[in-house]
């Protein structure tokens, strides 16, 4: 009777076993993961959508400086446009914690640009602190607030010149999260991104070879925190995998950001 029982949990373990090495064998990397047995019916909450980016020059004499904003919609219900037209849309600056002036927004192309943003004709801002305020029927105010750094300076004696190599130092500015350089000359034009380390100042190096000689332009472009996550994120789409919701605002979505430029020729 022993071996009997024996034998008859020895059968019980090998059926189990040989199903779990059945769907093992079965399983594909690509099959969708466990799903959930019930799944909350969350009610759509409309809320705006920005993309703003505050910036000290121009083209034509039109400031370049913008906000873009569009409405969230429940996937469901996927409108024919999700551009918000009619928003009250602000931009404060602020000096020791206090407002000192208040610009407003309004949404044209100021005859010039291939389409319309909020923008404002006279809107040239300097390094500081800025904050976004934008409000419409039917939706929580929106808020923000931005950094426009310094005008990036090049370290004293770092700038050196070989016959394949450009190389210099950036002077490190906690307000900056990455660094765009461009060199352009005639007909010509290379560029690269590069994030602040950690610590210590900012190297870059650049490759010449096949740049012909001859004057051209450095910029740099030093782009705030908000706008460096922004340009950085991983936003792909992944089945089966949680991503949350990026945004460096308030009550709604986007980013609000912020970039000053630093400009010199030299002769390569």
């Amino acid at each position: 009777m022993r071996q009997l029982c024996l034998s008859k949990i020895f059968l019980f373990y090998l059926f189990f076993t040989i199903i779990f090495i059945t769907n093992c064998t079965n399983y594909d990397i690509t099959d969708p993961g466990p799903q959930p047995i019930h799944l909350e019916d969350v009610e759509h909450q409309p809320k705006l959508n920005v993309l703003g980016i505050l910036r000290p020059d121009s083209a034509n004499g039109a400031p370049l400086s913008f906000i873009h904003i569009e409405h969230s919609f429940p996937i469901d219900n996927i409108p024919d446009s999700s551009i918000v037209p009619d928003a009250e849309v602000k931009v404060i600056k602020f000096a020791e914690n206090s407002p000192v002036d208040t610009s407003v927004f309004i949404y044209t192309d100021l005859r010039i640009f291939p389409t319309k943003e909020y923008r404002n004709s006279s809107f040239f801002p300097g390094q500081g602190t800025y904050q976004l305020i934008c409000k419409k029927e039917g939706y929580p105010t929106l808020t923000a607030q931005t950094t426009i750094p310094a005008i990036p300076q090049i370290e004293k004696g770092t700038l050196k010149l070989q016959e394949n190599n450009l190389s210099f130092k950036i002077i490190r500015d906690e307000d900056v999260g990455l660094y765009e350089i461009v060199l352009q000359g005639k007909g010509w034009l290379v560029k690269d991104r590069f994030l602040r380390p950690k610590q210590g100042n900012v190297p870059f190096e650049f490759s010449l070879i096949g740049i012909p000689k001859g004057e051209c332009v450095i910029k740099i472009y030093a782009f705030d925190n908000n706008l460096s996550e922004y340009l950085t994120v991983n936003l792909s789409i992944k089945p089966n995998i949680y991503q949350r919701e990026f945004s460096t605002v308030e009550n709604g979505y986007g980013s609000f950001g912020a970039l000053n430029i630093f400009e010199m020729k030299i002769d390569l």
